[in-house]
């Protein structure tokens, strides 16, 4: 498909979605504030509308102590991935991503959930208050290649997940050193 064949926007962020200066800035390593960067754009195909969404912006928790498996569970000692105010109102008011009949398709750097990792589900909860169908949903936080049936928590939304990292090499060959 060409750039030509989809009506939206040209995959330039701010060109047709939120402004880049919406939302609160995100943390550094040390925990200090980054310079307030959250852009949004959608592209509207015939039969699906795909959806970036901006999982990293909030994917820092408290710095040393997200790393300790017991205490990240704290909320807000953990990374929370949780999607801006801004980006879900426009997500809803401005791009409608629940209100028409094509498929969705959400891409996001951290995965919703997993058989190896953590799981990020409250920006499926989020998205679940205007998106009731199932959704595919790609992303690639984990560097492996994954393909999950239709999963859903209570009160998220329902998706066939798909990890796109780079794991799609055969683990099982040796390694040649010469």
């Amino acid at each position: 498909m060409t750039q030509a064949d989809a009506k939206g926007t040209a995959g330039t962020p701010g060109a047709e979605g939120i402004p880049r200066e919406a939302g609160r800035p995100a943390r550094n390593l040390i925990g200090l504030p980054r310079s307030p960067v959250l852009s949004h754009y959608r592209k509207q195909l015939e039969r699906a509308r795909v959806s970036p969404d901006d999982t990293g912006y909030n994917s820092l928790g408290f710095p040393i102590l997200e790393h300790i498996p017991l205490i990240r569970k704290i909320p807000g000692i953990g990374p929370s991935c949780r999607l801006p105010r801004p980006l879900l109102k426009w997500l809803r008011e401005d791009a409608k991503l629940g209100a028409d009949k094509r498929g969705i398709v959400l891409l996001s750097h951290h995965q919703y959930y997993s058989a190896f990792e953590n799981q990020y589900t409250l920006p499926a909860r989020q998205l679940a208050r205007f998106i009731s169908r199932p959704v595919l949903w790609f992303w690639g936080h984990e560097h492996r290649l994954a393909i999950y049936g239709k999963f859903g928590m209570d009160g998220s939304v329902q998706a066939y997940g798909r990890c796109i990292g780079n794991g799609g090499f055969p683990a099982d060959q040796p390694i040649r050193t010469n």
